[in-house]
């Protein structure tokens, strides 16, 4: 299936202008990137049930995203520890290895090159030198093929909201000395 998809998973709120904000985020990132279709899920499972029993809102987990996606048809591709997740969570994906991993198919590495992955989110989970080499190969791949590369929570945060929060026409070339 060629269907893509951007997900924008939050910690969660129940403040009505947080709300509006975020979905301010899925409707701008729903108009500039149309070849995507865009979820919510939120990992707060607090604020979802405060959500549910005081406004009447369903809002999904990460996994119960995960697992609509699947049923819609979308292909999941993950690493050993997030595909672990999702297989623990009952979310079929598919399992691709990292490049110590080179006698195993599919790989991360070849995938970055035949252009198969869109956008890479890679942020270690501890710092062992295999996690550390892997994850390595895997920055310098997307960057060598122009993969847009997320390095941390935060980041992908601040892009998604730096990127929702401006139009076309808001976006001014000023010189480095203007943002002081």
């Amino acid at each position: 299936m060629n269907q893509k998809a951007l997900a924008v998973i939050s910690f969660g709120t129940t403040y009505t202008l947080a709300q509006d904000a975020i979905m301010q985020i899925e409707s701008t990132l729903s108009c500039h990137v149309k070849e995507y279709d865009c979820f919510r899920a939120f990992t707060s499972k607090m604020v979802i049930a405060k959500l549910k029993r005081e406004q009447g809102q369903y809002v999904l987990t990460p996994e119960e995203l995960m697992e609509q996606l699947y049923q819609k048809g979308y292909n999941l591709f993950a690493t050993g520890g997030t595909h672990q997740f999702l297989t623990d969570n009952g979310i079929p994906a598919v399992k691709v290895y990292w490049p110590s991993e080179s006698d195993r198919e599919p790989q991360a590495l070849e995938m970055l090159h035949n252009k198969q992955i869109d956008l890479v989110v890679n942020i270690p989970k501890n710092l062992t030198q295999k996690e550390l080499d892997n994850g390595y190969k895997i920055r310098r791949a997307a960057i060598d093929f122009n993969i847009p590369l997320i390095t941390n929570a935060r980041l992908a945060s601040a892009f998604i909201q730096a990127f929702c929060s401006l139009s076309i026409d808001d976006i001014q070339i000023k010189s480095w000395d203007e943002y002081k």
